[in-house]
């Protein structure tokens, strides 16, 4: 398998682990975050930093990350 698809199934996996019961934190989505886009996988970082942001919508850090992820995709 591809990085691209290990990381597509991780946090598919994720996703699906947390719809039951969401115990993480916006910490934890953001370092999930940085993880993620240190991995060039911006489309799964950003779904990280807004989970963190719908935790904490103050979190500038996310927002940042987030901007940062978004131009790379080019949106």
């Amino acid at each position: 398998m591809t990085r691209r698809t290990l990381s597509f199934v991780f946090v598919l996996l994720l996703a699906l682990s947390t719809a039951a019961c969401d115990s993480r934190t916006a910490t934890d989505h953001l370092n999930s975050a940085r993880s993620l886009a240190a991995a060039d996988d911006h489309r799964a970082a950003v779904i990280e930093l807004k989970n963190a942001l719908q935790k904490d919508p103050a979190l500038a850090e996310a927002r940042f990350l987030l901007a940062q992820s978004e131009m790379v995709l080019g949106d």
